[in-house]
């Protein structure tokens, strides 16, 4: 079967005063990525394409290593790494920070969240919801959010989850904006050029074959309008392409979770040229009868601390995609 396994933050030092940005450190990462390259093979996107196109599941564990969100530190960080190892990787990119010159609506979230205590975060949520006239209460039980965000507490997870699946993303980018510019006045253009790949690096990326499209703005896809869905689709590959010289045809939905990537959304990107695309349904893919709907772990999926004795288990017993009837 083949494993994707996705990344987001690559950085010396998670240290805030209010832990909310987690991922791995270099030392990590290399470790993670030997480890990978000691029990099982791992390919690219021009690999996995190929595969695709044939038809041809993978004989043995094959990995695709992934990051999301096209932020600088990974080009700094991990990509260093991969070539030292001589690895490949694929780089999903969002293009409106790029070309707005703002701050995706999930990291000025995770920006807040690591500068402001819990409670007051959630006060500063509550005065500009009631400032914009946006309604805050929470329909959800708290199985979903748990379900999503398993590594956060219930409570983060609840915030998390109202803000990204139970907000119209209007309401939420709004809202967000809001809250970021009373913590952070004035910044953001600064913050987006430090945090987020510049063109020259993303044409570095794509002369490697290692370029994808995350959308145009981190939304959960499946929650817009068919125009505005093919339009998310369109303009991250315009630009990337703009940009590189290379128009992508791998795609990682935002978020990943059946709300955000339905069977609508799959047709779409296919229709806009983008050949496999990834999910965040936790599976391994043991065809390819429907590659819009690839499945990927998170990270802390792996049990990376078990050595490669437990990887090997990992493999041999992770359940095969159901290849998009997730989003039924």
């Amino acid at each position: 079967m083949l494993f994707a396994i996705n990344y987001h933050y690559v950085r010396e030092s998670f240290e805030a005063p209010y832990p909310s940005v987690f991922g791995v450190t270099p030392e990590q990462f290399e470790r993670d990525a030997k480890l990978l390259s000691k029990t099982s093979r791992v390919v690219g996107p021009e690999t996995l394409l190929k595969w695709i196109e044939r038809q041809v599941p993978p004989a043995a564990p094959s990995v695709v290593i992934t990051f999301d969100d096209g932020l600088q530190e990974q080009f700094e960080l991990a990509l260093p790494i991969l070539r030292r190892l001589g690895l490949p990787a694929v780089f999903f990119v969002n293009t409106s920070p790029r070309a707005e010159s703002r701050v995706s609506s999930v990291h000025k979230l995770h920006l807040l969240r690591s500068q402001v205590a819990p409670p007051a975060f959630a006060d500063l949520l509550k005065a500009q919801a009631r400032r914009l006239k946006i309604d805050l209460a929470e329909p959800d039980d708290g199985r979903g959010a748990e379900s999503h965000y398993r590594y956060d507490s219930p409570d983060i997870a609840r915030i998390k989850y109202l803000l990204n699946f139970l907000l119209e993303p209007e309401e939420r980018r709004h809202l967000a904006e809001a809250c970021f510019e009373a913590v952070f006045p004035g910044q953001e253009a600064d913050l987006s050029q430090r945090l987020y790949m510049s063109p020259d690096q993303l044409k570095s990326l794509a002369a490697e074959g290692m370029t994808g499209s995350h959308s145009h703005h981190h939304l959960p896809l499946g929650r817009l309008s068919e125009a505005s869905i093919r339009g998310e689709i369109r303009s991250s590959l315009d630009l990337l392409e703009q940009w590189t010289g290379k128009r992508p045809v791998a795609m990682s939905y935002p978020y990943g979770s059946p709300e955000a990537c339905t069977d609508q959304v799959g047709r779409i990107a296919r229709e806009e040229g983008v050949r496999f695309a990834f999910t965040m349904e936790r599976a391994g893919n043991a065809d390819w009868g429907n590659p819009w709907f690839l499945a990927r772990y998170a990270n802390n999926d792996f049990p990376f601390e078990g050595g490669a004795y437990a990887l090997r288990d990992f493999f041999r017993r992770a359940p095969a995609s159901r290849g998009g009837r997730q989003s039924q």
